[in-house]
């Protein structure tokens, strides 16, 4: 009787593992297809990342695009103050569930201890500060995004980095300044965890090459070409 209970529990645990494992997946899918609809290239890097960053970073970015849209789609600064006010409230709450799947997602995040609630907290108030003060640009608030990003799945040191691939991102691959020399090297000895941050890297200084906004049909295969070391330089 004990083993067949014992048989039993593992069959429960196993299978509590696979569903979570299911949700998981299908929750961050769902923060992934957004994303691609916002910015296709930036989440095709994001596929390179390890499978337990891969939801983070996109909860991370479609965060940074909702404080975003709260400050750019309202006609009134202060309606736009009203929405990034629930943003932050939405995050500091510890009690209360949330409703939206997003905040639910972060949540899940800050108590998995993947993410803290200040660093989510001041990511928020970059865009509150940003309709107080017009020289605050949507460039600085998406550059303190990818700071973030780069800093909870790579390391503090990739964060210098990260702010100059965020700004060629910002400039719709309009941009015409490469990265500095070696910050290609750094973001290859990063390993796999910053491998979607070298994807980025390598991404960004095409399109400041190119200086083009124009979607590239091969992008996929040069990301692959890029992730086995063949070029990207």
């Amino acid at each position: 009787m004990e083993r067949a209970n014992e048989r039993g529990a593992k069959c429960r645990c196993r299978t509590h593992r696979h569903l979570t494992a299911r949700i998981d997946r299908l929750m961050m899918q769902d923060s992934w297809q957004i994303l691609r609809d916002n910015d296709k290239q930036l989440a095709l890097c994001l596929l390179f990342a390890p499978r337990d960053n891969r939801r983070l970073l996109a909860d991370i970015f479609c965060l940074a695009n909702e404080l975003e849209n709260a400050v750019r789609i309202p006609s009134e600064i202060m309606l736009a103050a009203i929405r990034l006010q629930w943003w932050h409230d939405a995050l500091a709450d510890k009690e209360t569930p949330p409703e939206v799947p997003l905040m639910r997602a972060l949540q899940a995040h800050i108590a998995a201890m993947r993410i803290s609630r200040d660093d989510l907290l001041e990511l928020v108030a970059l865009w509150q500060t940003r309709i107080n003060d017009s020289e605050v640009s949507p460039t600085f608030c998406f550059a303190g995004c990818w700071q973030l990003a780069a800093k909870v799945t790579c390391g503090e040191d990739f964060g210098d980095v990260a702010t100059r691939i965020a700004d060629q991102f910002a400039q719709n691959g309009t941009g015409t300044h490469r990265l500095k020399a070696g910050d290609l090297g750094t973001l290859k000895r990063g390993g796999g965890a910053a491998r979607w941050l070298y994807l980025a890297g390598c991404l960004a200084n095409r399109q400041a090459d190119a200086a083009s906004g124009d979607e590239d049909p091969l992008l996929i295969w040069r990301l692959l070409f890029w992730r086995f070391g063949i070029g990207g330089g």
